[in-house]
């Protein structure tokens, strides 16, 4: 598979941001790092994710870990909202999906809720922060920047997150006893 490096980085990227959420003291460990220090994955044996056996590997486990730690001097709270879907609800009650917006534009939070319900990326009609006990709305599209955003849900932290998708197909399994 021709872009398997970025499926690695991607992977590594997206369990150490849920290894440092989970662990604070980690995450303050690695922000007690200077910022101007590089961070360097030792290992001799994985020339991708470590220097290598020559010393001259990619090293991305250590450049990863450079740019959580200027992620996580940015953000130090998660912002996590619970994505519902317009006329239906929970889609997985009793369960509940929620979507992290940590540190994302709000152009990028379609395709991160198109991730989290198995839609394709261009499956989202619409997207709405519904606070204030479902009274008011706002457009996901109105928030022009990743800031804007972030001080919006500091200021509501009652939001779902509203999705409208374009084509919704309801399956009900039953097995034929009941």
């Amino acid at each position: 598979r021709p872009d398997w490096d970025q499926i690695k980085r991607d992977r590594l990227k997206q369990a150490l941001i849920e290894k440092f959420w989970a662990h604070p003291e980690a995450r303050t460990l690695l922000l007690s790092i200077p910022e101007n220090t590089r961070i360097v994955f030792g290992s001799k044996v994985d020339p991708f994710f470590g220097v290598g056996p020559d010393g001259c590997g990619q090293n991305v486990m250590g450049a990863e870990l450079q740019n959580l730690r200027l992620f996580f001097s940015h953000h130090h709270r998660r912002q996590q909202v619970l994505v519902t879907v317009g006329d239906i609800g929970e889609p997985f009650e009793p369960q509940s999906l929620f979507v992290d917006v940590t540190g994302a534009e709000p152009a990028e939070v379609a395709g991160l809720v198109c991730d989290a319900l198995g839609v394709v990326h261009d499956g989202v009609d619409d997207l709405d922060f519904v606070y204030d006990d479902g009274f008011e709305r706002c457009s996901v599209t109105t928030l022009g920047t990743a800031e804007q955003m972030d001080h919006f849900l500091q200021q509501h932290d009652d939001c779902k997150l509203e999705v409208r998708v374009m084509q919704v197909g309801v399956i009900t399994l039953w097995n034929g006893t009941d």
